[in-house]
């Protein structure tokens, strides 16, 4: 009964869990009377595979390493399929609590298939409920701490409480200190005492609690931020950029410079979180603080996607930033240039798509600039892969693997998937600036315009026109976005009324609350998970068909889409496709529920999801026929 077992490497050759599929309620254990060897380390909750994992974290002086403890076993799995592991907590005892939902349907009906309903049925798990507990994890070599905290502990018994060995004691110790002094102000003298923890207590642990307590009751002072960005341990010294944020918008305040002496940082984690914080920098300041970051970092993937967030509306400015630097090719700087190159691309306003654009004509500048310029044009419109992601691994089918189309879809038999994968349609090699090996990506089939412009981009089409490679890619581009006069453009699209832009915006809603977390808000979908939308042939098709997709679900080349015509009425249906087929630049037709309610009482004794093949031979494009 695990999930998604369609997939491959998602189960063993044995039938044991080899995935996660829904893991959550991650926790830190930093108690003190577990074993010494489990402090620190990662435990998660695996509810649909009845497990608790236990996850060993490293830190490589990049990111964060994680290994399982155990390589064939759990740290905690019931044999008992109702058991749901849904929360874990450090406890005031020093052991860990495992809060345990106890159901055997762990599903939403959204997503039940017809196979899992049977499991359900033939397994009587929909009963029993109202057995739900909490266990608590100890071990027989120490004793539970049974101490209690007096509801009237003092701000001093709750500031010395701050150098507690376990963690539960530390954060609930600085809870209560927040809590109490933003009621009523705190002691001076107790303020005194956080501040002095603050600069100088022995372990970093106290000098984090004591510096977030001051900030929280609002007492924090500048010199003491500034301080502790020179503190050794590097979660201090995070902390203190962070809190800077309350200073970083004041013109000419000092503490921006210490905060830019931190982009150098020897800590990743530090790193990361100036690259974060300088978004609250002033406008200008801010644009050139993080041309810097980007120049000098944009490898780690973290500091490339904290830094452009932390500009919204600046990155041509940052783009420039770096392009006017008198600089060689590195990766870093390749790195920064195609992302900021792929956000202007995507982003709201058409000049600075131009502006790129146009760049990648500009034989003034280096050819490894106009090459990451365009780079950053294929990641945001041909699916090219961003700068320093891994290769996409598939697992390869299980022998003997059922067929595509096998009933049950997510939960069918068999490691294999459980449906056709998409085809490859575009492969473009690539050689760095400083050479090594071509890299290949792929895109699926997609068709449609991805970006709508008011004039047509002369200077790209003008290398595209050109010999070589790079004019080959540069038609690619092209072909991804529209403009009037384009041979092929659509007809520009008659505004919406106000009646037409309300159903718009209720189906926005609905796609917010239902459709996103597959399908992405920019509608691009995700790989294993859910289809792009963006000039999709069944959501942009004749209206009965998408209508029929959301009633009774359907079985893709990616996965299974569940049927919502239960939980969803007419209107509604109607009105998330006209949504889906108007948002991100589509030109597709508006749908009215009477539609929706046609193809519902057409579609009423159906209980299976759709097919590719089902849908393209229904009558007339899908108006009418049998259900």
């Amino acid at each position: 009964g695990t999930n998604r077992a369609y997939q491959a490497g998602i189960d063993r050759d044995d039938g044991t869990l080899a995935q996660y599929t829904a893991v959550c309620a991650p926790v830190i254990y930093r108690g003190d009377r577990l074993p010494a060897d489990l402090s620190g380390n990662l435990f998660v909750a695996e509810p649909a595979a009845n497990l608790v994992s236990r996850i060993v974290m490293g830190d490589d002086g990049r990111t964060l390493t994680a290994r399982k403890a155990y390589e064939r076993a759990e740290f905690l799995v019931s044999t008992d399929e109702r058991f749901r592991p849904v929360y874990l907590s450090n406890a005031p005892d020093g052991a860990m609590y495992v809060v345990d939902l106890y159901r055997g349907i762990l599903e939403h009906r959204n997503s039940l298939t017809v196979y899992l309903r049977e499991q359900i049925l033939s397994r009587s798990l929909s009963e029993p409920t109202r057995f739900g507990r909490i266990y608590r994890v100890v071990h027989e070599s120490t004793r539970r701490d049974t101490t209690r905290l007096p509801a009237n502990a003092t701000p001093r018994r709750l500031v010395a409480l701050l150098a507690h060995p376990n963690g539960w004691w530390r954060d609930t110790a600085q809870r209560l200190l927040v809590e109490r002094g933003l009621r009523t102000p705190l002691p001076s003298a107790v303020i005194g005492q956080l501040g002095t923890l603050a600069a100088s207590a022995s372990d970093w642990r106290v000098r984090l609690h004591a510096l977030w307590t001051l900030d929280g009751i609002g007492v924090i002072q500048p010199a003491q931020v500034r301080s502790a960005m020179s503190d050794p341990g590097r979660d201090v010294r995070a902390a203190a950029v962070r809190i800077s944020e309350r200073w970083l918008g004041v013109a000419g305040h000092s503490i921006q410079a210490d905060v830019r002496k931190r982009i150098d940082d020897p800590d990743w984690s530090v790193r990361q979180q100036v690259a974060a914080s300088l978004g609250s920098l002033p406008a200008g300041v801010r644009e050139e603080a993080i041309a810097a970051v980007l120049a000098r970092h944009a490898d780690d993937p973290v500091v490339l996607d904290a830094a452009i967030s932390s500009v919204p509306g600046g990155e041509l400015s940052v783009l420039n930033a770096i392009l006017s630097a008198p600089a060689s090719a590195t990766p870093t700087r390749e790195a920064a240039l195609t992302m900021l190159a792929a956000t202007l691309v995507r982003g709201p306003r058409e000049t600075d798509a131009q502006s790129v654009l146009a760049r990648v004509a500009d034989t003034a500048l280096p050819e490894w600039q106009r090459e990451a310029l365009l780079r950053g044009a294929e990641v945001a419109l041909v699916g090219a892969p961003m700068p320093g992601s891994a290769p996409r691994k598939v697992a390869a089918a299980a022998p003997g693997a059922p067929c595509a189309t096998c009933p049950g879809g997510r939960a069918g038999p068999g490691g294999a998937y459980a449906f056709a994968r998409p085809p490859v349609d575009v492969q473009t090699a690539y050689g760095g600036a400083n050479g090594g090996e071509p890299r290949q990506f792929e895109a699926t089939a997609r068709g449609g315009p991805a970006v709508r412009l008011s004039r047509e981009p002369a200077p790209l089409r003008s290398v595209a026109a050109g010999a070589g490679p790079i004019s080959a890619r540069a038609t690619a581009v092209l072909a991804r976005l529209d403009w009037p006069g384009k041979p092929g453009s659509a007809a520009p699209l008659a505004p919406l009324t106000p009646r037409e832009q309300q159903a718009f915006a209720a189906g926005q809603e609905v796609y917010r609350n239902i459709c996103q977390a597959c399908h992405q808000p920019d509608g691009r979908g995700q790989d294993r998970v859910a289809p792009s939308l963006i000039g999709s042939a069944l959501a942009l098709g004749p209206p009965e068909i998408p209508a029929r997709i959301l009633l009774n679900g359907k079985e893709g080349s990616i996965g299974l889409m569940p049927s919502i015509g239960a939980v969803l009425t007419d209107d509604q249906i109607a009105a998330v496709l006209t949504y889906v087929r108007r948002a991100w630049d589509q030109t597709g037709t508006l749908v009215d529920p009477g539609t929706v309610k046609t193809v519902r009482a057409l579609t009423a004794g159906r209980t299976r999801p759709w097919t590719n093949e089902e849908l393209a031979a229904l009558p007339a494009a899908g108006r009418g026929g049998r259900p």
